[in-house]
């Protein structure tokens, strides 16, 4: 019981506010026992081997026609390919691409949470911090709640693509890690930095946009 009382609390409430609201979002919209495949879908979870094999030799694409050199950035979809795979093991076929796409949702707005909660501390006074704390942690969330409720965000997830959905996800985290980087350089800071990046670059499928 005390274990409750320590996680729903004043300071934590609006972050189980958030994970509340993300939950109903995904159960009234994932498509169960559907394939979701549509526009423009990568999906690697077909056969993965093939996937890794046109990441790492990405330059020739001999599923263009006879051959080409590609126009799109194939060397990018490693990381999503490694986390495609990773999900194989634990889901069904079907799922695969639904669950990578709200997990994409879901790390979107917690990023925007963290990454408001970060910029507020930074741009507050410490008197300020502890006087306005539970105030801070709902101004997170409204944040959070407006970065995945746009009608923004409906149209790209309406229609996704990896390369859009990553970068939804991964603009917060890439500002929150520049912020806490720049704040302090320390062994934790950089290997975040390198690891958020990495997974970031799944974004760079479409070179002329985010490269």
């Amino acid at each position: 019981m005390w274990i409750f009382k320590k996680i729903v609390n004043a300071k934590n409430l609006p972050l189980l506010l958030f994970h509340a609201i993300f939950s109903y979002i995904a159960f009234v919209n994932f498509p169960a026992g559907k394939f979701f495949i549509g526009w423009d879908a990568l999906s690697p979870e077909f056969n993965l081997s093939l996937n890794f094999q046109r990441s790492i030799f990405a330059s020739w694409q001999e599923n263009y026609g006879l051959g080409a050199l590609t126009g799109h950035g194939f060397a990018t979809q490693l990381p999503h390919t490694m986390i495609i795979s990773l999900l194989s093991f634990l889901l069904p076929l079907w799922s695969i691409r639904p669950v990578f796409i709200f997990l994409c949702l879901y790390l979107g707005g917690l990023g925007m949470y963290f990454f408001t909660r970060l910029l507020l501390y930074k741009i507050t006074f410490e008197e300020y911090q502890r006087k306005f704390l539970i105030t801070t942690e709902y101004i997170c969330l409204l944040t959070a709640l407006l970065y995945i409720t746009s009608l923004a965000t409906v149209q790209m997830f309406y229609l996704p693509l990896e390369a859009f959905i990553v970068h939804f996800t991964a603009l917060p985290w890439l500002f929150w890690i520049i912020i806490r980087l720049v704040g302090k350089t320390n062994k934790i800071n950089i290997v975040l930095f390198f690891v958020i990046n990495f997974f970031s670059s799944i974004q760079g499928f479409i070179p002329s946009l985010f490269v």
